[in-house]
C-alpha cells in the first residue's frame, strides 16, 4: 500500500504485552505534560495557563532591565554618593572607603569564571534567581551598622558633648597610644567588616545577571534580535549609576539619619553636623531585587520554541555549532578558556572594555566626595548634578 511504512513484529510473552500497554498508556501522557510544563511560566506546580502572557523574552527583558538598573544605581551610584555620610557617622578613612567600595568587585572576580562555565551547563534561570537573592541579603546587611550603632548625636553650640565621633589623640615621640585614643577605631573596624561583607555577597549575588542573564537572552531570542536586546539591557546598566546619585543625593539632603531628629535639634542640610537618611536606598533596592528574584525564577529553563530557533538559526549559518566537547566539569575549564583566549575578537572588546571600565570605576568611588569638598556643594546637588551627567553619557554611549 502506497505510503505504509513496514513495521517489523516482535514476538515477546502474552504478560510482556499487557506491561508494556500499561506503561505507553499511563507514562506517555505524563511524559508530554511534564515536557510542556518545563517551558511554562510559574513556580514548583503553580503554572496555571492565565500566567503564561509572561513568559516571553520580552518579558524577561523587561525584568532584567529593573534588575541591572537597580543594582548598578545601588553597587555604583548610591554607594558612591554615600561615602562622605559613611565616612563621617562612623569615623572611615578614605583607605575605609576605597576597601569598601573594592569588595563588590574582589568577590566578582573570585567567582565569576566558575559561574558563568558551571551556569553555562545548568540552569540559568536558578543561577540568575539566587544571585539575586543573594544581592538583596547584601543590601540588608549593609543597613546593619545603621541598627547596630547607638542613635547619631550632633554636637551642638554651648552643650559639653563628648563622643568617639570628636575623639582627638594626640601621639607622643616614642610612646605608645593608650587604648581610650583607639577605642573609637576599633570599635569601628566591626562596621568596616560588615560593610565589607555586604559589598562581597552583592558582588557574589551580580556575577550571574552580567555573564548569565545576556546568555540567556541570546539563546532565546532570534540572532538579529539579540543585539537589540543586549543593548538594552545593557543601557540600562550604564543608565543605573547615574539615577543613583539623583536618587541618593535627595534623600541624604531632605531625610535626617534618623528619620526624626532629637528634642531640641533643628538641623538642615547645611549644617555640617547634619547626616542624611545613606541607609535608605538600600531598603528600597533590596525589597526590588528579592521581588526581581522572584519574577526571574519564574521563567524556565528556556522558553517555548527557542530551541527549534536555535537549531534553524545553525542551520542557516546564523550561528555557530555547540562545542559538544565540553561537559561542563571542572577539567573543562582550561580548555574553554584556552579557547577564549585564542579568540582575537573576544579579546580585544575585553581589553576595550576593560580599559574603558578603569577610569570610570576608579573615578567614579570618590567623585561625589571631590565634587562636595572641591565646589562646597550638599549631597543633593552634587548627586543630581553628576547622575545628570552619568545618565547624558550613558546616552550617547
Amino acid at each position: 500500500m502506497p505510503g505504509h511504512i513496514p513495521i517489523k513484529q516482535v514476538d515477546l510473552p502474552s504478560h510482556t504485552h499487557h506491561i508494556v500497554l500499561i506503561c505507553v498508556l499511563s507514562m506517555s501522557p505524563d511524559m508530554d505534560k511534564a515536557t510542556k510544563r518545563d517551558f511554562k511560566y510559574g513556580w514548583f506546580s503553580f503554572k496555571p495557563r492565565w500566567l503564561q502572557i509572561i513568559n516571553s523574552s520580552k518579558c524577561f527583558l523587561f525584568v532584567v532591565v529593573i534588575l541591572a538598573t537597580v543594582q548598578s544605581m545601588t553597587v555604583n551610584g548610591i554607594t558612591s554618593i554615600n561615602l562622605p555620610a559613611l565616612e563621617k557617622r562612623f569615623q572611615l578613612s578614605s583607605k575605609d572607603l576605597g576597601l569598601i567600595a573594592a569588595s563588590n568587585d574582589i568577590s566578582a572576580i573570585l567567582l565569576v569564571c566558575f559561574v558563568s562555565f558551571y551556569g553555562e551547563f545548568g540552569n540559568k534561570i536558578k543561577w540568575l534567581g539566587y544571585g539575586t537573592l543573594i544581592t538583596a541579603i547584601g543590601c540588608f546587611v549593609f543597613v546593619l551598622p545603621h541598627a547596630l550603632i547607638s542613635p547619631y548625636q550632633p554636637v551642638l553650640e554651648n552643650t559639653t558633648f563628648t563622643s568617639r565621633q570628636t575623639e582627638q589623640c594626640t601621639i607622643n615621640n616614642g610612646s605608645s597610644t593608650s587604648n581610650a585614643c583607639f577605642s573609637g577605631y576599633e570599635s569601628n573596624r566591626l562596621y568596616l567588616f560588615i560593610f565589607c561583607v555586604a559589598q562581597l555577597l552583592m558582588g557574589a549575588g551580580t556575577t550571574p545577571l552580567y555573564s548569565l542573564a545576556p546568555a540567556y537572552i541570546d539563546e532565546n531570542v532570534h540572532p538579529k534580535a539579540s543585539p537589540i536586546y543586549l543593548g538594552i539591557f545593557f543601557a540600562a546598566a550604564v543608565a543605573g549609576p547615574g539615577l543613583g546619585f539623583v536618587a541618593g543625593g535627595p534623600i541624604l539632603n531632605e531625610v535626617y539619619i534618623q528619620i526624626k531628629q532629637p528634642k531640641g535639634v533643628h538641623l538642615t542640610s547645611r549644617n555640617p553636623q547634619w547626616i542624611g537618611a545613606w541607609w535608605l536606598g538600600y531598603i528600597v533596592a533590596g525589597v526590588a531585587m528579592f521581588f526581581s528574584a522572584v519574577f526571574i525564577l519564574g521563567f524556565p529553563r528556556e522558553l517555548p520554541g527557542s530551541k527549534e530557533m536555535r537549531d534553524k538559526a545553525i542551520e542557516e549559518g546564523d550561528l555557530p555549532k555547540r562545542n559538544n566537547k565540553l561537559r561542563g566539569k571542572l577539567r573543562d575549564i582550561v580548555p574553554a578558556t584556552v579557547q577564549l583566549l585564542k579568540n582575537p575578537t573576544y579579546m580585544f572588546n575585553a581589553l576595550a572594555i576593560t580599559a574603558g571600565s578603569m577610569m570610570g570605576a576608579g573615578m567614579g568611588t570618590f567623585i561625589a566626595k571631590f565634587t562636595q569638598l572641591k565646589f562646597a556643594l550638599n549631597p543633593g546637588l552634587a548627586g543630581i548634578t553628576l547622575g545628570t551627567v552619568f545618565v547624558v553619557g550613558a546616552a550617547g554611549s
